[in-house]
């Protein structure tokens, strides 16, 4: 079984080979969800203009890779999207979804942090986003399938 540890801890701290952030549709073009801030702070405040240069909407089930820029230990970004969220709400399907979307797109990769909004009760009273690690097991320790 895959193990998940869901953190507030800072998302440059965390240890992975991607991070995983959300980009939404809005009524402008797409804009990123709570919680890239890191990666567009990396990207010089121009991460959303790189996405919409290859065309990235923040429509539900689009996926975009990017190698990421110097300032960020992991290395690779990968851009997910969450579909229409007015004023930042975003629903827990459209998000579960995106982890879904994160996770078969970087299938095989040991570990990934996904920096998505997250609306709970526990944590919107302090945050407005909430990162989560997931470790997949590498093939020599993955269980057999069927």
């Amino acid at each position: 079984m895959t193990p998940l540890t869901v953190t507030t801890d800072p998302v440059a701290a965390l240890p992975a080979d991607c991070i995983v952030v959300g980009v939404a549709k809005g009524p402008d073009g797409p804009r990123l969800a709570p919680g890239a801030t890191v990666v567009n702070e990396a990207f010089a405040g121009r991460l959303i203009e790189f996405l919409g240069a290859l065309g990235v909407t923040g429509a539900e089930g689009e996926a975009v890779k990017l190698p990421a820029p110097a300032g960020i230990e992991l290395g690779l970004i990968l851009a997910v999207g969450l579909g229409y969220a007015p004023d930042d709400r975003y629903e827990a399907e459209a998000l579960r979804r995106a982890a879904g979307v994160a996770t078969r797109t970087l299938a095989g990769t040991e570990a990934v942090v996904l920096a998505l909004p997250a609306e709970t009760a526990e944590v919107s009273r302090r945050w407005r986003w909430v990162a989560c690690s997931v470790r997949t097991p590498s093939p020599s320790t993955a269980p057999p399938t069927r």
